[in-house]
């Protein structure tokens, strides 16, 4: 036996229900006699993304779903075997190989579904092929194509796949230990020919029945329109009728109603002329009002405008003052290390030069305490490091949320506060559209990076 073996299942892409598709792709590729390779393993497992089934289907079911399936492939029997007679399943599918030379079986056991291919090569000799999508662990990982020319090791490997349970008994027992056989062969040229005429008539057929429909429902849509026109017609006359008698009713309405108005009219146009008069002097006096409220609220905006840029400056030299302070005392402490660091370095040139006498007690006091010192040196150095990188932190006040920003980069400044972006010298806010202009310009005052 020989096993070939592709990259992928049925499981490897979530195809899990997609055996007897599988099976039936592999059966249809076995009859073209294609050559087996790990590549048409994956080529029919990848076949899979084309067709949607989310349920165990049966066989008729996707073998009538695929057209190329019905073309390419007849159906010669569909039997139901018992697992312990898989030798008389074998013989007859050999049997029939020797009338069609080349059939395939598609064997279904649900859930799971595999496809075997009997081909005579000549008498009494046949080639068998095995399709099975499912991994088959511990020897094969993925789904794989099993060839041999041995009927006992391709029955041997079938009942492997397929065994009988002995625990349940009766009808239940039959049904469980039997294995659904599709066997099909493929069609013939003369078949296809035959197929192709009848799909050539049937379309013939379709386009006569077509052309009759369209009479029919062009001469029934003349009639309609015919019978709508009459109906119309009459419509109109009634129509015009009722509107003729309801013009004569209005025409009465409004001489009537225009005797009255006459007499109506002129004490109307005197109250509404007094009206008017009163509704404009209203209107003025409610203007002037609306004025002097608008020139209050301006006024009253001014000095809350004022009072918070007070309150700004003050904070902005609060922090000013603050960061000085800081900066003055890192700087004190600077110094004081360096003065201690000279007075290290003092000692240890002392140390050495009373080092030169080996033999001497006091050479040996001052060589502990020149490790001494230089272990401390070291831990100021490290201070000092420290000092000097929180002494070159700087912080601005952001111009629109007034939040403290700590410096980046560049004198670009981006506010993690509020995302408004301003120059760190000047405090203007800055688009990044205008940062040339601001920047890089031969006037500028702001340097893009101190």
């Amino acid at each position: 036996m020989e096993f070939i073996q592709g990259t992928k299942s049925q499981y490897t892409d979530g195809l899990v229900s997609h055996c007897t598709y599988f099976s039936l792709c592999a059966a249809q590729k076995i009859l073209e006699e294609q050559e087996i390779l790990p590549s048409l393993v994956d080529k029919i497992i990848n076949s899979g993304h084309d067709i949607t089934i989310n349920r165990h289907t049966e066989f008729n079911e996707i073998y009538n779903l695929v057209p190329s399936f019905r073309k390419s492939m007849k159906i010669l029997e569909i039997k139901q075997y018992p697992l312990g007679k898989m030798v008389s399943m074998i013989d007859h599918l050999i049997y029939l190989s020797k009338q069609h030379s080349h059939i395939v079986a598609v064997l279904i056991k649900p859930p799971e579904t595999v496809c075997v291919g009997v081909q005579q090569i000549f008498e009494g000799y046949y080639f068998f092929k095995i399709f099975d999508s499912h991994p088959r662990k511990p020897m094969l990982d993925q789904a794989s194509f099993i060839t041999s020319n041995n009927k006992n090791m391709i029955r041997n490997h079938l009942q492997d796949l397929f065994p009988i349970t002995h625990s349940i008994g009766g009808l239940q027992s039959e049904m469980i230990n039997s294995i659904e056989v599709n066997i099909l062969r493929k069609t013939s040229s003369q078949e296809l020919k035959e197929l192709e005429e009848q799909n050539s008539e049937t379309k013939e057929e379709t386009k006569e029945e077509n052309k009759e429909e369209n009479k029919n429902q062009e001469q029934k849509e003349k009639e309609n329109e015919q019978e709508q026109g009459q109906k119309d017609e009459k419509k109109n006359e009634q129509d015009n009728e009722q509107k003729e008698e309801e013009d004569e009713e209005e025409k009465k309405k409004k001489e009537e109603e225009n005797t009255q108005v006459t007499n109506t009219e002129n004490s109307e146009m005197m109250i509404e002329k007094n009206e008017n008069e009163n509704e404009n002097e209203n209107e003025n006096e409610n203007e002037k009002e609306n004025e002097n409220e608008k020139n209050k609220e301006k006024e009253n905006e001014k000095e809350k405008k004022n009072e918070k840029e007070n309150k700004f400056s003050e904070i902005d030299n609060l922090t000013i003052k603050q960061l000085e302070k800081e900066i003055d005392s890192l700087t004190e402490s600077n110094t004081k290390l360096n003065r201690r660091n000279n007075t290290l370095r003092r000692e240890i040139n002392e140390a050495k030069i009373v080092n030169q006498d080996p033999q001497n007690n006091e050479t040996k006091l001052l060589q502990d305490k020149y490790q001494r010192l230089l272990e401390e040196n070291q831990i100021l150095k490290s201070k000092k490091r420290i000092l000097s990188q929180n002494s070159s932190g700087k912080l601005q006040i952001c111009p629109e949320c007034k939040n403290q920003v700590k410096g980046q980069k560049s004198n670009f400044t981006i506010c993690p506060h509020c995302q408004n972006s301003f120059c760190f010298v000047c405090k203007m806010s800055i688009q990044k559209s205008d940062l040339w202009d601001h920047f890089v310009e031969e006037n500028s005052e702001c340097p893009m990076f101190d």
